[in-house]
């Protein structure tokens, strides 16, 4: 008999099969708001092509850079920081789980290029056995109340359901 703690997933135990870096979620932001790279970065006092190495996963996502970010599009310097952050777990956590699986692995293969935020469920996450969430229908998360709204704002934004049982 299944007990409801054997349906709770934690965040910290999915793998991903991709790791996301956060310059595909500010390309997507950009592009939802219809503002050009260029004139953006001019904006918040960045060069082009500073921006555009973001935009392209070669350049990560700094403290000042956040900064910027947030001051050019009232999007949180702490949500940009935990994106990068996440994105260099993911990057560990990726490289471990290929080692103890006996492959080799370079950043190349474990970095995924941006690709639409609507497609991050199917293509980025993998069940606690390390299967594919192809099929799946639900995934349970234990979240402190702080993080509630997050989520919320996340899930809406990768097309998920989402709703608190």
């Amino acid at each position: 008999m299944e007990t409801k703690n054997e349906k709770l997933y934690l965040l910290n135990d999915v793998v991903p099969l991709y790791a996301l870096h956060p310059g595909g979620t500010l390309r997507e932001e950009l592009r939802e708001r219809k503002i050009k790279q260029k004139d953006f970065a001019r904006s918040i006092g960045m060069q082009p092509s500073h921006l555009s190495a973001l935009i392209n996963g070669t350049r990560n996502i700094t403290p000042a850079i956040a900064a910027k970010l947030e001051k050019g599009l009232g999007i949180s310097a702490t949500f940009w920081v935990n994106l990068q952050n996440n994105y260099n777990i993911d990057l560990k956590r990726i490289k471990e789980r290929d080692e103890a699986a006996g492959k080799k692995s370079s950043e190349a293969q474990v970095s995924a290029k941006p690709y639409p935020v609507k497609q991050y469920p199917v293509r980025a996450l993998a069940d606690p056995a390390g299967l594919s969430c192809e099929g799946q229908t639900k995934i349970m998360l234990t979240v402190g109340k702080s993080d509630v709204e997050w989520l919320e704002f996340l899930a809406d934004r990768m097309g998920w359901g989402f709703r608190q049982v």
